[in-house]
């Protein structure tokens, strides 16, 4: 495991961080934004937080190995490489994580990092500086001055938005969510490492550890790392100001009776996942067994922001049945809690209803000590659970005074204690922690996790327990797909430009059509902050219900929604300009030109005149993980619901998470595809050549794909349009697909639909002849994103053969009699543990001819990725990685 916080650059400083405390909200630092500029004591003051605090990584010393194996050595040395803030934070994460794990040339790994567009303040600068430089310049072009005055003038604007946001100066295509995901891996982990980039917002890194973990135990994948990271930027503070939900007092008071908000914190954090059979083999040392996983979504709320107490319940009972634990075996439970009073009281609401029923159990959260991590929070507090069985201690709750009177604690045995409790090892059976993480949109996550007993794994059980093993003998059934297209009215104008007919328009224009209420049950204030993706991707849904109303209603608590969407949303970056607007016009102030008020005036007019000020819906407005939660909340599903944004791979990012969720039997039914309502010109110069130059206007457009098991698609008479089957890797050349389609630069047709583009891919195979059919970002085996693998049926239905039969792969996890897991789980030396049945490992193929693993860090022996932290040959004492 790695990590870095505010005070730690490790596992184990952080322990040391937990143990002690410190204070760690301070104002914001001089080197990462003009505080003044986006603060304002009045809660009413247009565009402005008014919160003081944050909580900031200051002290970040990278590992060996990690930043200065990087291209480029930061800002002082060539500012044109200076390195994004997550980027850094997960490389040195990672190396940290992959010390001392061993590993083998034929490994397969994938990389699954919760993680979000809005997390990244060089990515938020880049969008900025595009978009001014842009509309500045278009208003300089329209002042009565000579053509000498206006090119000195747009020259000496350039330069000074330059200089402001130097982070973005020399292009923003770099921070992009897949850029940072490959650009923090690169050289650390193979090139074919699958990349998966996973927005649940605060539970996205619970999420990425689960769909890490399903990989392994379907033997698609040998090694998984997985976690998630988040740095601070201006818009997030302001936007959530608009909710109240900041903390006034600048600290957080997490379950305490002075709670009073949220702050939110910079943070990165990382696990290295092994089927635990193979880590026993390999000799790792086992942190702990990752016992069951529970997910859900609220659906139908007041608002879709607010905490739901039985959404939350219902992913804490699918944890606890899905591990088959009784909730009294649970000591220590990690709570989401942020410090809001209406979030602490319904999460609190939810624990009383499980755990201390029948004996103590202690309650924390470390957002008192260290702030809200964001897509981080929920790993950071899996690798505290993981050092409390190691140190055989649960910390005290940091910040801690009087609990509140409507938690009712004297009604139950859960206790919160500022002092630290010891949790010696019991003779009984494992200990057991929980994790919870409980994300903005109602996307629910309940991880348990048990310390590892070195009993063997064939240990004979009482009984099965239910499996979170994907079932690969179970192939997934496209039954229905829609989409939604600028200029294109209805399925059959869909149908009839695919087949070489009329194509649709390039966007939506700036204002997109209001749909009527029926559609969206939202008033027009709030439908007016919203980005149009929220609105299309609900189009998409309304269409599919339609077509298949009554399976549809019989599925919906066991419905998920799965959307790829790429980068920023269309609303994220019109509110990044408003919020920006003061610091713009500081930044110019050194600009000698009479004529700049007049082109600030002018900006200013512009810029807010393209969304509204902001207020209480903005911040789910612009968020991409609403686009799959708006689905969610009002058809009122209730399975998990993701964005995957894993570039122009993202949704088959999407189609493929879903799968593995239908796959296990925790979902019926799956909507999953992608969707891109981002066109403005200046998100295209951001994107630069990663799409090729004769794609000069990005598309807009949503498709979306009607997902479940081929045996109940023919238990309920549904037409089977293809069969998706994720390839799982080895022998792959005896069953190849017959054709390809591309949803990546090679293709850029498909591409400039950027999130959207691997639906269309996908559409596009849909409408093509039978067989089989690869789906993938491009053509080469080292494309770090998804590929998918599509089977067309024949006349009659007739598939053929199923591309991987000869790889089939079933499996029931089982229980020990001491309640421990038996299969080949996980958790390597610096990883984590989850467990599996006993299952036919795939052979796999040496690397091609040419191609080899590259080094391990620092050029060392094949025996372990990493350098840093909890080795088992160099620590002393016992180890904590």
């Amino acid at each position: 495991m790695g990590l870095t916080v505010a005070g730690a650059n490790s596992p184990e400083e952080f322990w040391k961080l937990r143990t002690t405390g410190d204070e760690l909200f301070v104002k914001v630092p001089a080197d990462r934004w003009a505080h003044h500029n986006f603060h304002s004591a009045d809660t009413e003051d247009e565009d402005k937080a008014y919160a003081e605090n944050c909580v900031f990584i200051t002290d970040f010393v990278p590992v060996p190995g990690s930043v200065d194996s990087m291209a480029g050595r930061g800002r002082d040395e060539d500012p044109g490489q200076d390195h994004e803030l997550t980027t850094m934070w997960l490389r040195h994460s990672l190396v940290q994580a992959l010390d001392g794990v061993r590993h083998r040339d034929t490994d397969r790994c994938s990389f699954v990092v919760g993680y979000t567009p809005d997390g990244s303040q060089h990515l938020e600068e880049a969008g900025v500086l595009d978009s001014v430089t842009r509309m500045a310049g278009d208003i300089v072009d329209g002042l009565e001055l000579s053509e000498a005055e206006r090119r000195a003038l747009r020259e000496d604007i350039d330069g000074a938005l330059a200089r402001r946001y130097w982070r973005a100066a020399h292009g923003g295509s770099r921070f992009l969510p897949h850029r940072v995901g490959e650009l923090a891996m690169a050289g650390l982990l193979p090139p074919a490492t699958e990349l998966h980039m996973v927005d649940t917002a605060c539970s996205s890194s619970l999420y990425a550890i689960d769909i890490a973990a399903k990989g392994l135990l379907m033997g698609k994948q040998d090694i998984a790392v997985c976690g998630g990271a988040f740095a601070l930027a201006p818009r997030g503070t302001v936007l959530f100001s608009k909710l109240q939900g900041l903390s006034k007092r600048g600290r957080v008071h997490a379950l305490d009776e002075d709670a009073d908000g949220v702050i939110f914190a910079d943070g990165a954090a990382l696990v290295v996942l092994k089927r635990l059979s193979r880590a026993r083999a390999d000799g790792d040392r086992v942190l702990g067994v990752l016992r069951a996983f529970g997910s859900s979504s609220d659906g139908k709320g007041k608002a879709i922001y607010a905490p739901n107490a039985a959404g939350q319940s219902l992913a804490v009972r699918r944890a606890l049945e899905a591990g088959e634990v009784g909730a009294d075996a649970v000591q220590w439970v990690n709570a989401h809690a942020t410090g809001t009073p209406a979030g602490d009281l319904a999460e609190f609401t939810t624990l009383r209803e499980f755990y201390g029923t029948g004996g103590p159990a202690t309650v924390t959260s470390n957002k008192s000590l260290i702030g809200h991590t964001g897509w981080a929070a929920g790993v950071v507090s899996l690798i505290e659970n993981l050092l409390g069985l190691a140190e055989d201690t649960i910390p005290g709750q940091f910040r801690f005074s009087t609990p509140r009177a409507d938690f009712r604690l004297s009604e139950t045995g859960l206790q919160i204690t500022p002092e630290a409790q010891p949790w010696p090892r019991e003779e009984a059976g494992p200990r057991l922690a929980a994790v919870s993480g409980f994300g903005f949109g109602g996307t629910n996550a309940h991880l348990i996790v048990a310390e590892d007993r070195t009993e063997p794994l064939a240990r004979a059980t009482a009984a099965p327990r239910p499996a979170q093993v994907p079932d690969t003998g179970h192939r997934i059934a496209v039954v229905g797909w829609s989409a939604h297209l600028p200029g294109l009215d209805g399925r059959e104008a869909v149908e009839r430009w695919l087949d070489g007919g009329a194509p649709p328009l390039d966007s939506f224009g700036q204002d997109y059509p209001a749909p009527p209420f029926n559609k969206v049950r939202l008033p027009p204030k709030t439908i007016r902050a919203l980005d149009r993706c929220q609105l299309m991707i609900l189009e998409c849904a309304h269409q599919l219900r339609d077509r298949m109303p009554e399976f549809w209603a019989e599925q919906a608590r066991t419905t998920g929604v799965f959307v790829g969407h790429m980068g920023p949303t269309r609303a994220a970056m019109l509110y990044a300009n408003r919020c920006y607007l003061d610091d713009i016009a500081e930044a110019l102030t050194g600009v000698r030109s009479d004529a700049v008020p007049g082109v600030l005036d002018a900006l200013r007019e512009r810029v807010r005149g393209m969304i509204p000020a902001s207020n209480e819906d903005s911040f789910p407005g612009q968020m991409p993980n609403i686009i799959s939660a708006r689905v969610a909340n009002y058809f009122d599903l209730h399975g998990p619901n993701m964005t995957m944004d894993s570039g122009f791979a993202s949704a088959l990012s999407s189609i493929t998470s879903a799968g593995r969720y239908l796959r296990t039997g925790e979902l019926d039914f799956a909507l999953a595809g992608g969707i891109n309502g981002n066109s403005l010109p200046e998100y295209r110069t951001l994107i630069g050549d990663l799409l090729p130059p004769e794609a000069t206007a990005l598309a807009e457009g949503a498709f979306l794909f009607a997902l479940t098991t081929e045996e109940r698609a023919r238990r309920a008479g549904l037409e089977i349009l293809a069969y998706v089957d994720e390839p799982l890797g080895g022998r792959q050349e005896e069953a190849a697909p017959v054709g390809s389609v591309l949803c990546g630069a090679p293709d850029p047709d498909n591409a400039r639909y950027l999130g959207a583009a691997g639906g269309l891919a996908v559409l596009k195979a849909l409408r093509g002849a039978p067989g089989t059919v690869q789906v993938s970002t491009d053509t080469t085996e080292t494309a770090a994103g998804a590929r998918l693998w599509l089977t067309i049926p024949g006349p009659g239905g007739d598939t053929g053969p199923r591309p991987d039969a000869h790889r089939s792969v079933t499996g029931h996890r089982t229980s020990t009699d001491n309640g421990s897991a038996t299969g080949h789980g996980t958790a390597t030396g610096n990883g984590r543990a989850t467990d599996d049945a006993p299952r036919r490992r795939p052979r796999h193929p040496p690397p091609p001819a040419g191609r080899s693993r590259p080094p391990s860090p620092l050029g060392s022996p094949p025996t372990g990725y990493g350098t840093a932290t909890a080795r088992r040959s160099r620590s002393a004492g016992r180890s904590r990685g």
